[in-house]
């Protein structure tokens, strides 16, 4: 049964699918976002990201792949999949009870600007925000601001020191800008914790 809550999984990197289609292995935050993801799932969380490669592609299919639930806010119109080599993602979402989201018409193409605009959406659909990767200039630190301004939660989950792809989530979490997370127990633990859900 989903929960009434939800969590949005943001950030980029190259991943290879867990389940859909059979992948290979993946790098430390894809396998944690995927991780996150999955047992977020369990919990029946529905888990929304934005149906991009990489992290957003690891949310996704950690949640299917738990058998939960997922929501992918689109840059596009729903009827275009993309990146292409996401429509057979795109389509067991769907299947699987999930929403495919877009503010833009159907027929709109991508453009770089809807990605842009598509992070205060991301933000607004779920009550508490998790970044698990973002370098400086990261659209997910776009999301984990949008999130903020709304008073939503934002979680991150730390990464290595000397890694680019985390110098973003590492400032917000120096700066307190955003709560740690490690694993879905520990958001919910804060989530009890605060009282803010």
């Amino acid at each position: 049964m989903p929960s009434q809550y939800s969590r949005n999984c943001s950030g980029k990197r190259p991943f290879t699918r867990d389940r859909l289609p059979p992948g290979h292995s993946a790098g430390f935050t894809s396998g944690s976002t995927s991780k996150l993801a999955n047992e977020l799932a369990r919990t029946g969380t529905t888990v929304i990201s934005g149906g991009s490669f990489g992290i957003d592609e690891a949310a996704h299919c950690g949640a299917l792949a738990a058998g939960g639930t997922t929501v992918a806010v689109l840059a596009t119109g729903v009827d275009q999949n993309y990146p292409l080599s996401h429509a057979r993602l795109f389509q067991t979402v769907i299947d699987e009870g999930g929403l495919l989201v877009s503010e833009y018409p159907i027929g709109t193409r991508p453009a770089r600007i809807r990605f842009h605009a598509r992070c205060r959406l991301l933000a607004a659909l779920a009550p508490a925000t998790v970044i698990v990767e973002a370098g400086q200039r990261s659209g997910a630190l776009t999301v984990a601001r949008a999130a903020r301004e709304l008073g939503r939660l934002v979680y991150g989950v730390p990464g290595p020191i000397h890694s680019a792809a985390s110098a973003g989530v590492n400032e917000l979490l120096r700066t307190r800008a955003a709560e740690v997370a490690t694993s879905a127990g520990h958001i919910t633990v804060q989530k009890a914790d605060n009282g803010r859900l």
